[in-house]
């Protein structure tokens, strides 16, 4: 099911609004849909943000202390990318917030909050 809100005025606004829906409907997958700037909005452009954040470390840093001290469920290595990680957080919101203080770590080269493109029919 999709259901369509009033837009927010701030990320508190919206984290309550996210646990509201999960509280009203257990077990149910939510995701908040993000679109680029400029570009239309449709299917095709449709991206879906998830609790996943991207992480390229500088070469040889253990990812287990840019994360520590950090609300993160899981770190695991991505496949074929030297020094790249996949960090769980809590929840997609929390993951923007992550994205931005693992930014702020002196051997992080970057991190971003993951999107997952949705599946329309052809």
């Amino acid at each position: 099911a999709r259901a369509t809100f009033a837009p927010v005025g701030n990320l508190a606004e919206l984290q309550g609004m996210a646990a509201a829906l999960r509280a009203a409907n257990p077990g149910a997958e939510a995701y908040l849909v993000v679109y680029e700037p400029g570009r239309p909005k449709g299917a095709a452009t449709r991206r879906l943000l998830t609790r996943e954040v991207g992480l390229l470390m500088e070469p040889g840093e253990n990812p287990q202390q840019a994360v520590a001290g950090l609300p993160v469920s899981d770190i695991r290595p991505v496949a074929g990318v030297a020094d790249g990680y996949v960090v769980d957080a809590a929840d997609a919101i929390a993951a923007l917030d992550l994205a931005d203080a693992l930014r702020q770590r002196p051997d992080v080269r970057s991190a971003y909050p993951l999107l997952r493109r949705t599946l329309f029919p052809r």
